[in-house]
């Protein structure tokens, strides 16, 4: 980010749909709040476009290891 590192966490869920029409590993993720929050979150915050994906309700643990790495951590 403009600051330095930071940590965007989305919850929501990954859809049991094929999902592989590109190269590489790739997923069907639907945001659990509105879409349209999520990419105005993204595209006005100026996020990377790659990201890591993470089966699971983890975002607790996020915060603390955002925390623990004094970065910013940003909820979508």
């Amino acid at each position: 980010g403009p600051n330095g590192y930071r940590l965007l966490a989305v919850s929501g869920e990954l859809l049991d749909e094929p999902a592989n029409r590109f190269m590489g590993n790739t997923a069907i993720f639907r945001p659990a709040g509105e879409a349209q929050h999520l990419l105005n979150t993204i595209m006005s915050g100026g996020w990377e476009h790659h990201v890591a994906i993470v089966s699971g309700h983890i975002v607790a643990e996020l915060n603390s290891l955002a925390n623990l790495l004094g970065i910013e951590a940003v909820h979508g």
